[in-house]
């Protein structure tokens, strides 16, 4: 019997905290939504910072990732700048500092000073590639 209710309490519990743990996406997150998929570069790199903080939408890497590339395909310097700094320390993808370099040179080219002091960390081995 005391299995059963722990059982209970146990379902109870995982139950509340999915419901409560969940993010009610709101009319505003929507509209971002709707824009960066019609190709609004500046609202697939605000959704791509929501996604990066997990504000007003769940924290997902992966997410962030996804609309920072679509963003900074399109020539957006700070969206540039996050691809870089996901790709340097490897958040929502594999490590990889030349691709972090890439990004990071693409961003600075536009003028992008935060670019500047992440390529100094960068071992100039790769930098120069």
């Amino acid at each position: 019997m005391r299995f059963i209710n722990y059982l209970l309490i146990a379902v109870l519990l995982v139950g509340c905290t999915s419901v409560f743990g969940q993010k009610e996406i709101t009319e505003e997150t929507k509209e971002w939504i709707r824009r960066a998929e019609q190709g609004d570069f500046g609202a697939q790199y605000s959704l791509g910072y929501m996604y990066y903080r997990g504000e007003g939408v769940p924290q997902g890497y992966q997410e962030a990732m996804k609309w920072f590339r679509k963003a900074a395909e399109q020539g957006f310097q700070h969206a540039q700048v996050y691809l870089g700094l996901m790709y340097y320390y490897g958040g929502g993808v594999p490590q990889d500092h030349q691709l972090a370099v890439k990004w990071y040179k693409l961003a600075a080219e536009q003028g992008v000073s935060m670019s500047m002091p992440q390529l100094e960390g960068v071992p100039w081995r790769i930098r120069s590639r």
